[in-house]
C-alpha cells in the first residue's frame, strides 16, 4: 500500500470515528474482540472462513462496493433495481399515516433499504430506522443518506446478524406493539437455509413484516437441468479479478495470503440448491500458533472462502413455505435473475 493510500485510509478513518460519535452508532454485543478471536480461530480450524470478515474493514467495504457496481444486477440494471421501488410503494400503501419501525439488516451503503425510506415518508408514515452492518463506513454511509429525509429518529447499530437472537431481544423494549419492517436484502446467498429459517422465526412477531431478496439463476423452466444450466451460465459474476481481490483481503489481512494457492470458484450442490464456491488449498503442510492455540494445516486441504446460493423462483417459495411464511407480494426481474419477497407469518397480518 502506497503511503498516499495510507493517509488518505487515516482521513477516511479519522471521518469515520467522527461520524460515529455524531449518529451515536449503537456496538451492539455481538461485535467483540473475543468473539471475533474464536471465529478467526473456527475459520481456520475448520477450513471455512466466516463471511463477516468479508466486510469489516474499511478497504473490504471498497472492494466489495467495486464487486457490487460492477456485477450486481441492482446495479447494472435498472429493471432489476426497480423492483425494489414497486415492493416499497406496495408496502408504503399499506402503512399510509401509520408508525412503523424499520430495521434494515447487512444495510450495506443502504441504497436498497432507502428506497422503502423515502417511499414510506412519502406516504405520512411515523418512521423509526434501524440500519443495522457488520462494516462501520457502509453502515455510516447509509445513515448519512438518509440524514434529509424527515424521520422520527436513526439508530444505526453495528453488530453481527449470527446474534439474531440477542439482537431482536435489544429491539423489543423499543417498540413492543408497533409493527416492524425487517429489510433482508442481498442476505439469502449467504447462509444455508436452516439458518434463515431460525433467523426469521426468531425475529418475526405476528404483527412483523419481512421483505428478501434472491438473486436468481435465470432458469428457462424449474427442471434441475435448466437450474444447472443457469447456474453454470453465471458463474463470470463470481469467477473474475474483483471479486478474487476481495475475498483474498482477509487473507492478506492475517498474513497467511502466501501459505495458500489455486483460486478457484466452482458450483456445487447443497440442501437441493446450487451454490458458487470460491476457495484456495494450502501450498505445504504448516503448523503455527493461531489466537493462542496450534494449528495443524495439511498442503492441498481446501479453505473455503466464500459461497453463494442461486435459487430459482419455486425454490425460493419453497424456502419461505418451510418458514411458514405467507408471500403478500412477489417481484422477480424480466431478466429472471433477482428476485424481491413480501412476506408475513401465516398467522400475521
Amino acid at each position: 500500500m502506497s503511503a498516499l493510500q495510507i493517509k488518505i485510509d487515516f482521513l477516511l478513518s479519522l471521518t469515520i470515528i467522527l461520524s460515529m460519535a455524531f449518529h451515536k452508532v449503537w456496538v451492539h454485543e455481538s461485535f467483540t474482540m473475543e468473539r471475533s478471536s474464536q471465529r478467526r480461530l473456527d475459520s481456520l480450524s475448520s477450513g471455512q472462513i466466516d463471511h463477516a470478515f468479508h466486510y469489516q474493514s474499511l478497504h473490504q467495504g471498497k472492494l466489495w462496493l467495486e464487486v457490487f457496481k460492477k456485477y450486481s444486477p441492482v446495479a447494472t440494471a435498472s429493471q432489476v433495481a426497480d423492483l425494489y421501488q414497486q415492493l416499497s410503494h406496495s408496502i408504503a400503501r399499506s402503512f399510509s399515516g401509520k408508525s412503523v419501525h424499520v430495521i434494515s439488516l447487512g444495510c450495506g451503503d443502504g441504497r436498497k433499504d432507502l428506497r422503502l425510506v423515502r417511499s414510506l415518508v412519502e406516504a405520512d408514515a411515523l418512521i423509526r430506522w434501524t440500519p443495522q452492518d457488520i462494516n462501520l463506513s457502509l453502515l455510516l454511509l447509509a445513515t448519512q443518506s438518509a440524514s434529509n429525509l424527515p424521520l422520527n429518529s436513526i439508530h444505526p447499530v453495528i453488530a453481527d446478524l449470527q446474534a439474531i437472537p440477542s439482537l431482536r431481544e435489544a429491539f423489543d423494549p423499543i417498540d413492543p406493539h408497533t409493527p416492524r419492517i425487517y429489510t433482508f436484502y442481498g442476505l439469502v446467498p449467504n447462509f444455508d437455509p436452516d439458518f434463515l429459517l431460525s433467523c426469521w422465526s426468531t425475529l418475526l412477531r405476528p404483527q412483523d413484516h419481512l421483505l428478501v431478496s434472491a438473486n436468481l439463476s435465470p432458469v428457462t423452466d424449474e427442471s434441475k437441468s435448466a437450474y444447472l444450466e443457469a447456474t453454470q451460465a453465471i458463474q463470470s459474476q463470481y469467477d473474475n479479478p474483483e471479486t478474487q481481490n476481495w475475498l483474498s483481503t482477509v487473507l492478506k489481512d492475517w498474513g497467511i495470503y502466501n501459505r495458500l494457492q489455486n483460486y478457484r470458484v466452482r458450483t456445487e450442490s447443497r440442501h437441493e440448491l446450487l451454490r458458487f464456491v470460491a476457495a484456495m488449498e494450502w501450498r505445504e503442510e504448516i503448523h503455527f500458533p493461531w489466537e493462542n492455540q496450534e494449528l495443524l494445516l495439511k498442503k492441498g486441504d481446501n479453505l473455503r472462502l466464500f459461497f453463494s446460493y442461486r435459487y430459482t423462483p419455486a425454490r425460493f417459495r419453497k424456502l419461505a413455505e418451510r418458514s411458514r411464511l405467507k408471500p403478500l407480494g412477489e417481484f422477480i426481474s424480466e431478466s429472471k435473475d433477482e428476485g424481491v419477497w413480501w412476506l408475513a407469518r401465516l398467522d400475521g397480518p
